[in-house]
């Protein structure tokens, strides 16, 4: 079994934002899974697209945040965190992009939470921990 951590940042989006990033410097091991809460309302007929960065290179496409949604602040488990492997990441970073320029008093947050894995048992397998492996 691996250990896991998790590093978690909001991105707050408001009037005229047409894109938000922000860094994870603070992720040590392999990156194993990743979950979005939209804190706030999206404007109707709208949308938002999470991508994750390692350096430059893209790890997770654009995905809208539904998805990724979690019920509450405290409800992450197994099915809510979405798989994904990153075995040695570099400077991590999360990009949300709304479908639409924000205009008014249109405003929300998406909290972006990354799960990485700190240390590994004598029973787990392989190299590569996934997030089955932590749960």
């Amino acid at each position: 079994m691996y250990k896991v951590k998790h590093a978690q940042r909001t991105l707050s989006l408001v009037a005229g934002d047409s894109q938000k990033e922000v860094d994870f410097s603070d992720i040590y091991g392999p990156i194993m899974g990743y979950a979005t809460k939209p804190i706030g309302t999206i404007p109707a007929g709208q949308s938002a697209d999470l991508a994750i960065y390692d350096g430059a290179t893209e790890v997770l496409a654009p995905i809208d945040i539904s998805v990724g949604d979690v019920t509450n602040k405290n409800s992450f488990v197994n099915g809510i965190v979405t798989p994904l492997t990153v075995e040695y990441p570099g400077r991590i970073k999360a990009q949300i992009t709304p479908s639409a320029v924000l205009a008014g008093a249109e405003a929300y947050k998406v909290k972006v939470i990354i799960f990485y894995a700190i240390e590994r048992s004598a029973t787990a397998a392989g190299n590569t921990p996934n997030i089955n492996d932590c749960l």
